[in-house]
């Protein structure tokens, strides 16, 4: 029969005897909380384990174990005194601030192999670049949602909006990145989120007929000559709200919000609606107005 891999994370001990979560709802939720295993499918939330997720005994200490029985005889097998938490983990093995560090250096490492090109303090990327000099000095006199202005410098908070855009990162993760608390995360990304769009909005992104046939391929611009713009409907996931018929989408099968994105021929955005819920958008095609 196959054996159970430990629950507690960096763990893999196998075999053996192991220890079930209790069934006291008190002492369970302890014993969540001290492995602190999160549930990658819930964005992050605290995992919940089934009647036989084992701990192994390495995680206890000698001294909470039942060592004889009533009669006064060694136990065959290790049993734990009620009421017991686990306490013994790689993370409180060694508590040096040397080998905290070391973690924290590795934990570091593997997400810049995600950005390659980007560091907190230094902005190497061209591209962010361009996008931070879009956005002008108003982005020093920012509002902030709920009026709590966060401590992290202004260019990290719209990294930090960018990598959840992008890179749908969960808000604990950007929290320990950023070295801030989950609600200074909210805040930014709600406070960007709209001054991105009032400040962009401005910005005039149709190109002229000449620029869009220049940059059209060959292909494309022998077979389609007038075409200016390719439009698609786009259907944006939102959460259920209280009259979820209102964003329903039949073709998505769940409620969202529907904005039309138009590209020219040769692949840049210069076009983006309104969102909008209801039925999905219909596009009717029109004549190109005359040059």
């Amino acid at each position: 029969m196959r054996q159970s891999c430990c629950f507690v994370p960096l763990c893999s001990n196998r075999g053996g005897m192991p220890n079930t979560f209790p069934k006291d709802d008190v002492l369970r939720k302890k014993w969540i909380v001290a492995i602190r295993r999160q549930d990658e499918s819930n964005h992050g939330k605290l995992w919940s384990p089934s009647a036989s997720s084992p701990v192994c005994h390495k995680h206890f200490t000698e001294d909470v174990f039942i060592k004889t029985n009533q009669a006064g005889f060694p136990m065959t097998r290790k049993i734990l005194r009620p009421g017991v938490v686990p306490s013994q983990f790689s993370w409180t093995a060694d508590p040096n601030e040397d080998v905290r560090m070391l973690r924290a250096e590795e934990r570091e490492k593997k997400m810049r192999k995600m950005l390659p090109y980007i560091t907190l303090d230094v902005i190497h990327c061209q591209g962010f670049s361009v996008s931070w000099d879009s956005l002008g000095p108003a982005a020093y006199q920012l509002t902030y949602w709920q009026g709590i202005k966060p401590k992290l410098i202004v260019q990290d908070q719209l990294l930090l909006v960018l990598m959840k855009i992008r890179m749908y990162k969960p808000n604990f993760v950007l929290s320990h990145f950023f070295n801030v608390s989950e609600n200074d995360v909210q805040t930014i990304f709600a406070t960007w989120i709209r001054f991105m769009s009032l400040q962009w909005r401005e910005i005039d992104v149709w190109p002229d007929k000449e620029l869009i046939q220049f940059y059209a391929p060959s292909d494309f611009r022998r077979k389609f000559p007038s075409t200016r713009l390719v439009i698609d409907g786009v259907e944006i996931s939102v959460k259920k709200p209280s009259k979820p018929m209102a964003t329903f989408s039949t073709y998505k099968n769940r409620n969202t919000a529907k904005a039309l994105v138009g590209i020219t021929p040769g692949g840049m955005v210069s076009y983006v609606s309104n969102a909008t819920v209801g039925p999905p958008v219909t596009v009717r095609s029109q004549k190109e107005e005359p040059s």
